[in-house]
């Protein structure tokens, strides 16, 4: 667990968040979220999340080296559309 400091942030107050949070959070610059505080808990909901696009397909799979597909694979599901 990790600890921040609210501090003073232009005319409004902020905590930092490290880039370990970030990271363990896959959380972006520019991400969006609801707050709600009670009882001195303070809780981030997300409110818009990372999809990944069929573009994003490829990078997911690049250092992949596993077995590939071969010629005969036969498809179970939906994968034919």
């Amino acid at each position: 667990m990790s600890t921040t400091k609210l501090i003073k942030w232009g005319n409004g107050q902020g905590f930092r968040i490290t880039k370990e949070m970030m990271e363990n959070g896959n959380l972006q610059l520019g991400d969006e979220f609801e707050v709600s505080v009670k009882d001195c808990v303070i809780t981030l909901t997300p409110s818009n999340f990372h999809v990944i696009s069929p573009l994003d397909f490829d990078k997911l799979f690049a250092d992949y080296d596993g077995p590939q597909p071969t010629d005969d694979y036969i498809p179970a599901g939906e994968e034919i559309r």
